[in-house]
């Protein structure tokens, strides 16, 4: 009989960054991301949950907040708050990804299998929307190619909400 040990790590971590981000990219492996705009000049990164091998990488280059944890074995939830008007890219394997935003910002979000829910100022935006096997609603949010921010969302299977409040 063999045994594989793999190091595993559980439990919570958070991480504070005084100096605002110019932007946001999280890629999570599987859980649930949830993105907060708020009047703070810092970022804050709250994890809970469980890895194996690793814990996520959370930290600044070159301005960009990057949180990163891509493998398929771990999982959990990643609460992230970041000032207002910064551009928020989110890549999850499967779970959910929920962004409230105060500010009209361009919006990235790739989803294998879950759910989606995309909270912005309600206006127009250049919305490109690829779903697979996946239910689509807009509301409060009006389609203009032509509008000044993005918001892109690629879901293979589940749901997507994009909602103007």
């Amino acid at each position: 009989m063999i045994l594989f040990l793999l190091s595993c790590a559980a439990g919570e971590r958070d991480w504070v960054f005084d100096t605002a981000p110019a932007a946001l990219r999280a890629t999570f492996g599987n859980g649930d991301v949830t993105v907060h705009a708020t009047d703070r000049d810092d970022a804050v990164v709250a994890w809970s949950g469980a890895a194996i091998g690793t814990i996520p990488h959370v930290g600044v280059l070159d301005g960009v907040l990057v949180v990163g944890a891509e493998c398929r074995l771990c999982g959990g939830t990643l609460d992230i708050e970041v000032p207002a008007g910064i551009p928020v890219d989110v890549g999850v394997g499967e779970g959910s990804v929920t962004l409230q935003l105060d500010e009209a910002v361009d919006v990235a979000v790739r989803l294998d299998h879950g759910a989606v829910e995309v909270g912005v100022p309600a206006g127009s935006y250049d919305v490109r929307v690829r779903a697979v096997a996946a239910s689509v609603s807009l509301d409060g949010i009006e389609r203009d190619p032509a509008a000044a921010h993005l918001i892109t969302v690629d879901v293979d299977a589940g749901e997507v909400v994009l909602l103007g409040y």
